[in-house]
């Protein structure tokens, strides 16, 4: 085995798929948020006036929702096989399918 196999076979023992998932589903989470709170701030006039308080406000409950909301939305995204049932069936992460009937 070379250098090179062996720190990658260090890097995938090490390596949780779930974390990163998590991580990077809720940095993406935490942009969305940040970004709604922002324009709820900004779009309304007597928010606007305190506008430089309420944005750090609006940046730390970003910050802290984030993780709950990252951690459940990359949970759905390691269903394997789901199933057709349960695709029919629908979740709230993807909303209800379209029936459709096999031709």
């Amino acid at each position: 085995m070379t250098r090179q196999e062996a720190a990658m076979q260090r890097f995938e023992d090490d390596f949780d798929i779930d974390l990163f998932l998590a991580v990077i589903c809720g940095a993406i989470v935490q942009t969305v948020l940040f970004g709604f709170g922002t324009t709820l701030v900004l779009s309304i006039p007597p928010l606007a006036e305190h506008a430089a308080h309420l944005l750090i406000v609006a940046l730390a409950l970003s910050l802290l929702f984030a993780p709950f909301f990252g951690f459940w939305i990359s949970l759905r995204l390691r269903y394997r096989n789901w199933g057709r049932e349960a695709w029919l069936r629908g979740d709230d992460v993807c909303g209800k399918a379209v029936m459709r009937r096999d031709r």
